[in-house]
């Protein structure tokens, strides 16, 4: 079975009115390193169940599908 890719999502341009130590620590946290990126997961198949569960609770039928194939794994106790 073929998984799919998850796209590349892109943050849109914040434009700062009135700096302040609140919006200083947004920006901090928005700049990711290389090694972060290379971390992320990629395919559903990487997600953490948590994730997963709010996909999926919002209409994501890949998600749902990744949720039921762990289902059946958790209960006829298979792998992958």
């Amino acid at each position: 079975m073929m998984r799919k890719s998850l796209s590349l999502f892109v943050r849109p341009a914040v434009r700062l009115v009135k700096p302040t130590s609140m919006t200083t620590k947004i920006i901090a946290r928005s700049i990711v390193s290389i090694e972060e990126a290379k971390k992320m997961p990629r395919n559903y198949n990487e997600m953490p169940n948590d994730v997963l569960l709010t996909m999926a609770i919002g209409g994501d039928q890949d998600a749902r599908e990744e949720r039921l194939i762990r289902e059946i794994m958790a209960v006829d106790n298979v792998s992958w």
